[in-house]
């Protein structure tokens, strides 16, 4: 039996290789030698076995087509030609021709080198007539696709690779059909793809926030190269807080600082907003906006009136991500004012004990404690007024020095309030 035989390569740089036999069935014999077969490889993309206008013909090279037995009893090299028309000048063509046949039935077979899957009958047997001619296509879906890109680190938020930007060591993963093909780091490039449709997804590394898309849907073709996928991310600014003091009695002030880092660099000129809240369960709300000086540090006097927590947030700019604060809690204590109607009198004479607690608790009790022997005990206890007063009657039945202060109990929007101490001389 003789044997054709040729060598086709895919372009784009592609390593593919198809071998491709004319075996003939049946003699071929004296016949006139005129039968044509002739056809293209094709990059069937869809893999529906048909060659669609939008999927192109792959280039081969020049090879040998061997034929053994028949009426030449002996082997002849045909070769592959560039052009269709017949100028056979020899080089890389998307078509193959072989000419000059004996009619006869041949097989015709590509045999592939690298891993193509063929979306065509293969090997094919071809019945050729003297004088006709018969056109073969091949359809092929070779893993030569490739995706090329990088995962970098975006200082200034421009979505760009910059020449003095870094790449970032984060997982790039590759999909097709949901599943996952390859696994990358950094700048990656991910070869020997079969033909379809690829989601490309990096990781978002802790820390940081993307300044890009963080997932491309890609459509590889045979050959084809997809370069220059870029996913940028920039460090979430540190942004500390704290206050001074932490803990304060009502109608006093506290500080609240901060200091705005990416990495050991301060950012100056940022505008940050002082925020506050009551509870967790509350929303932030802006109490003030500060702009960072050359030290990235910044602060703002507040007067809380109640229990409260306070977190510096910048909303970020054009050069630089958001990013906020953990909180700082500010304890307030109620005011509790204290005023002895006389601080010395006679055994069985009656002093008075008036004082206000700010913020206003109309109706909230107050409790009077006496200090025996280093220890307070509960005296008496009373209700504020509608104006946040109170009073209490002081009546000892001995002499001696007497300790007193009037104590506000803690509620959910103040610390416990404490009087200053009073003492009482009873002769």
């Amino acid at each position: 039996m003789s044997m054709l035989g040729i060598a086709a390569r895919f372009g784009m740089g592609a390593a593919t290789v198809l071998t491709m036999s004319l075996l003939p069935v049946a003699p071929a014999g004296a016949d006139t030698y005129s039968a044509v077969i002739q056809g293209v490889v094709f990059s069937d993309d869809n893999g529906n076995g048909v060659r669609d206008n939008s999927e192109m013909r792959l280039p081969v090279v020049p090879g040998q087509v061997l034929l053994e037995g028949g009426f030449y009893g002996g082997q002849f090299s045909v070769g592959i030609w560039d052009d269709p028309y017949g100028d056979h000048n020899g080089g890389w063509d998307a078509e193959f021709i072989f000419d000059e046949l004996p009619a006869g039935t041949y097989q015709v077979e590509f045999e592939p080198y690298y891993e193509c899957q063929f979306t065509t009958p293969n090997p094919v047997e071809v019945r050729v007539e003297r004088g006709r001619t018969h056109t073969l296509n091949f359809g092929v879906r070779c893993a030569t696709g490739v995706i090329e890109g990088a995962v970098f680190e975006d200082d200034n938020k421009d979505g760009l690779f910059g020449n003095r930007e870094y790449e970032l060591s984060t997982p790039v993963r590759v999909f097709r059909d949901g599943v996952q093909v390859a696994s990358r780091r950094g700048r990656f490039l991910v070869e020997e793809l079969m033909p379809g449709t690829y989601t490309v997804r990096a990781d978002v590394p802790a820390g940081y926030v993307a300044t890009t898309t963080t997932s491309r849907t890609v459509t590889i073709r045979t050959g084809d190269r997809i370069e220059r996928l870029r996913f940028g991310f920039q460090r979430t600014p540190s942004v500390s807080v704290a206050a001074s003091p932490t803990k304060l009695v009502h109608g006093n002030s506290t500080t609240v600082t901060g200091r705005i880092l990416r990495g050991s660099t301060a950012l100056s000129g940022k505008a940050v907003r002082l925020q506050v809240r009551h509870t967790t369960q509350d929303p932030w709300r802006d109490v003030a906006q500060v702009t960072s000086d050359r030290d990235g540090r910044f602060s703002f006097a507040v007067k809380p009136s109640r229990n409260l927590q306070y977190r510096w947030s910048f909303v970020g700019d054009t050069t630089t991500v958001p990013g906020s604060s953990s909180l700082v809690s500010v304890t307030v204590e109620q005011r509790v004012t204290a005023t002895l109607s006389t601080t010395s009198m006679s055994v069985g004479r009656t002093a008075t004990l008036d004082g206000k607690v700010s913020p206003a608790h109309a109706g909230q009790p107050v409790v009077l404690q006496q200090n025996v022997n280093g220890i307070w005990r509960k005296v008496a206890e009373t209700k504020l007024s509608s104006t946040s007063t109170y009073r209490f009657r002081l009546s000892p039945t001995r002499a001696g020095t007497y300790t007193y202060r009037v104590v506000r109990p803690a509620d959910a929007d103040h610390a416990l309030g404490t009087s200053p101490t009073r003492k009482l001389t009873v002769r």
